[in-house]
């Protein structure tokens, strides 16, 4: 069995997928699956999941169940992509193409992959929950829409006031000096690398 394993922090592109499919001139049934991120998790409003692996682990597991399904059904080829880290709602986070000579083995094999995965595999999801901005007033009473965060460094520090540990910035989530940016935290990356935690 031809096989093809992948973690990516990339988007999965499908159409590549498909053009480069492994097909011998005897296969009858290309099945594919592509699971993708909804927008609910436990009855919540989601924006993305961030997954992690321990990879070494994780790779050890697939083939563990990739030799499984090559001992129990007749597939020629097998191909699984998992993205990790922030996969956005309505994008593929887990992709399957499995390859045989008739579909009852193909449908078979993946149903078989995928409930296993979840079960051995190391990878863990953590929901990444949409940050809707809080309606408020300015002091003339314009309604306006804000993100707070906490200043880590100054909720870690002795001299500082609580109320300082507060930052409001604007619904695009970036605090600007005319027309300068002085504090972009449009993602979470730079929310990470400035050290501010939302509320």
């Amino acid at each position: 069995m031809k096989r093809q394993l992948v973690l990516t922090r990339s988007p999965i592109d499908e159409a590549a997928l498909l053009l480069a499919r492994p097909a011998s001139p005897t296969a009858g049934a290309a099945l594919t699956f592509a699971g993708i991120v909804r927008a609910e998790e436990d009855s919540k409003v989601i924006e993305a999941i961030d997954y992690e692996a321990y990879q070494e682990m994780a790779v050890h597991q697939f083939h563990k169940l990739l030799d499984a399904v090559e001992a129990q059904w007749p597939i020629e080829s097998l191909r699984l992509i998992h993205r990790l880290g922030a996969v956005k709602v309505n994008e593929t986070s887990l992709w399957i193409e499995v390859v045989s000579g008739h579909r009852k083995e193909a449908f078979a094999a993946a149903q078989w992959l995928i409930d296993e995965m979840k079960k051995t595999v190391p990878i863990w999801k953590r929901p990444l929950p949409t940050a809707e901005p809080v309606r408020t007033q300015d002091t003339r009473g314009k309604i306006i829409l804000r993100h707070y965060y906490i200043d880590m460094a100054k909720a870690l520090s002795d001299d500082t006031d609580r109320d300082d540990w507060i930052v409001s910035v604007p619904e695009d989530r970036k605090q600007r000096s005319l027309r300068d940016v002085i504090l972009d935290l449009s993602t979470p990356q730079q929310e990470y690398q400035e050290g501010f935690f939302p509320l």
